[in-house]
């Protein structure tokens, strides 16, 4: 049912929109990757490829505000519904987001010292989803009694969901213009693998007090990019092309300020001609239950049967959620070997509405970082969190998590709305290989004639030929 999996992915499966603003200005593999201007070796330190050995770069990230915290709480942590928090009659909406990113293939390599270059390859899957719910919507699903008012109960159940998976692949270059001015370009190839929208304009609820049915009225549209039944090799995205362009620049002042923007995946999918649309408007009946397991299941089975009227087949195009970022950002050595940089970061969603503020603090001690950061986002959602990284100049190993006090929350039973609840957690790791990349004056080795590289080498291992 559509809209029973609309619920279930923003509800449920909601430890899966913020990106991960603990890395900026780390320069790990990830980040320059993510912030195409970042570099990602260090001259005269680092060896000459990046690569995370295919050890997943996963980030995930959830957000829920309104008074259906409480609710949802319940439900993951008992299995019930529990609706004392939620209002009838008002249409308060619960905002939420989701996203998450994985990098299962990062490779990059530097080519030459002069003007820092840096070319790199990646392969991502990223999800994304965002959406608004009244709790009427939720009461409704927990008895049909909370509207047995004798009123038509008009609008209550006006609910946004909008979701959507693809594959990303890509290539990067990155070069110094000049000694403090450095620009990033990342090009990429999107497959989309799963896309659903569910909008409803009008609604009603009436409970007919001579008989035992109720009538549920929906208006509104309904898109998926699937018609029937969705496929195993429907998750590789084949029919579903898109593109995407990241572009970013960074400077370094005089005054030691260091300056960064980027505008990151701006692109589009378009969703093959499997695709449906459906522009629903009627009444079903549904009969008055009296249990609650079975008055969301008839509740659900009525709506998927009204938003799959009057539908068509056609291609359409969505675009993935692009972003625009500033950062600004200063490091102070407070003693030999012990630094720490602030950094203040504003990110702003290109065709939706999401606009978040942060103030991250890493702390660094050799090759150890601490990582503390607030952020505060467009539906008033305060977050904290921290990160661990260990990084030297050839590996780099990080955990953390930027909602900490609703990531603890999440698995405790509690009746509270909270500012806002949620779940949030990233891992990843990479290593360098190869030729220590050296400066001539630097340099620890005599270049001999045409001596072969690490790839010549690994080759001529495998195959046993010589030149």
């Amino acid at each position: 049912m559509k809209y029973f999996w609309g619920l279930v992915l923003i509800f449920i499966f909601t430890s899966s929109r913020a990106q991960q603003f603990s890395h900026f200005n780390t320069g790990t593999l990830f980040d320059s990757f993510e912030n195409p201007a970042q570099r990602a070796f260090i001259p005269d330190s680092s060896r000459q490829f990046a690569f995370n050995f295919f050890f997943p770069n996963f980030g995930a990230t959830s957000i829920l505000t309104g008074h259906a915290q409480a609710s949802v709480n319940s439900l993951i942590t008992k299995g019930v519904y529990n609706s004392a928090n939620l209002t009838n009659g008002q249409g308060n909406l619960n905002h939420l987001s989701l996203a998450s990113n994985s990098y299962w293939f990062m490779l990059k390599m530097y080519n030459r010292l002069d003007g820092d270059q840096e070319f790199g390859i990646s392969a991502q899957t990223k999800a994304e989803g965002h959406g608004s719910v009244t709790d009427e919507t939720l009461l409704l699903l927990d008895s049909y009694k909370n509207f047995d008012n004798g009123k038509l109960n008009q609008d209550l159940f006006n609910d946004f969901l909008e979701g959507q998976a693809y594959h990303q692949f890509s290539l990067t270059f990155r070069k110094k213009v000049d000694a403090n001015v450095a620009f990033g370009l990342k090009l990429s190839t999107l497959l989309g693998i799963y896309y659903n929208k569910l909008d409803i304009e009008h609604s009603s609820f009436a409970v007919n007090p001579d008989s035992k049915q109720a009538n549920l009225f929906l208006q509104g549209k309904y898109q998926s990019n699937y018609y029937g039944t969705y496929r195993k090799r429907d998750i590789l995205g084949l029919k579903n092309p898109g593109a995407a362009v990241s572009f970013g620049l960074q400077a370094q002042l005089d005054n030691g300020l260091l300056l960064q923007g980027n505008v990151k995946d701006l692109g589009f999918i378009r969703w093959n001609k499997s695709a449906v649309t459906y522009n629903f408007s009627g009444t079903q009946n549904i009969n008055r239950v009296r249990g609650t397991t079975e008055n969301d299941t008839r509740v659900l089975t009525a709506t998927d049967s009204l938003t799959s009227i009057n539908g068509s087949q056609h291609a359409f195009y969505t675009p993935i959620n692009g972003k625009a970022d500033l950062a600004i950002s200063k490091k102070f050595i407070l003693v030999p070997e012990f630094s720490y940089t602030p950094a203040f970061i504003i990110s702003k969603e290109l065709f939706f509405n999401g606009l978040t503020a942060a103030l991250v603090n890493h702390f660094t001690y050799r090759n150890l970082w601490v990582t503390a950061l607030a952020s505060y986002n467009q539906d008033r959602a305060w977050s904290a969190g921290g990160q661990l990284m260990y990084k030297s100049p050839n590996v780099e190993f990080y955990v953390g998590t930027e909602q900490l006090f609703q990531s603890v929350r999440a698995f405790k039973a509690t009746n509270t709305n909270y500012n806002s609840s949620g779940m949030n957690a990233f891992i990843g790791f990479s290593a360098k290989f190869g030729r220590f990349i050296e400066h001539p004056a630097n340099a620890s080795t005599i270049p001999m004639g045409e001596e072969k590289g690490f790839f010549d080498r690994m080759w001529t291992r495998i195959f046993k030929r010589s030149y």
